[in-house]
């Protein structure tokens, strides 16, 4: 079974990799939605896949790092595209 947890945050940043034309060359902000997806059996004890205050505790570590930040200024993340940022090992 699958399960999903949604998770809002608010960062500002800049693509210095595009023509100094782009829009996105500025710096802005953005509204992010980040969903984390599991999927697993159902415990039969418990019924869950996994408790979302599991989730929520090993997502607080990004939150932290990302949240009302400047992004590029995050380790990383020199080029904050949302590709990279979906590929970011925060881990």
């Amino acid at each position: 079974m699958k399960i999903s947890q949604a998770f809002k945050l608010e960062a500002a940043h800049r693509l210095p990799n595009v023509p100094p034309t782009h829009k996105c060359s500025r710096s802005h902000g953005h509204s992010y939605r980040i969903e984390v997806q599991v999927d697993g059996p159902v415990d039969p004890v418990t019924g869950f896949v996994v408790d979302f205050s599991d989730i929520e505790e090993a997502f607080i570590g990004i939150m932290r790092t990302l949240d009302h930040q400047y992004l590029n200024e995050v380790e990383g993340l020199a080029n904050p595209t949302a590709e990279n940022i979906a590929c970011l090992d925060l881990g």
